[in-house]
């Protein structure tokens, strides 16, 4: 049976790019991390496109959010606080 990928969060993400800046390699951070090596790889390889980039842990984690957000498998109502109260209240009348 195939695990199920658990999303990285904002402070694994800063671990992440604090162990790039010192030249880590990506095995010792898969290890601090308690992850496969490969999830770091992909990471690392999905927000950082040109080798001269460094990986930024913010703007990766509002991506990641972002693209959560842009799954198809979710419902708009629930995505959108502001659609959400609007159609609440026009129930409620």
């Amino acid at each position: 049976m195939d695990k199920k990928r658990t999303r990285l969060k904002l402070e694994e993400r800063v671990i992440i790019q604090t162990l790039l800046a010192e030249k880590r390699s990506i095995s010792y951070i898969a290890d601090r991390l308690e992850r496969n090596r490969s999830s770091i790889h992909r990471e690392v390889k999905k927000w950082v496109v040109n080798p001269k980039d460094k990986y930024d842990a913010k703007l990766a984690q509002f991506c990641a959010d972002d693209e959560y957000k842009n799954k198809r498998n979710l419902d708009k109502i629930n995505t959108y606080k502001k659609l959400k109260d609007f159609v609440y209240s026009r129930l409620e009348q």
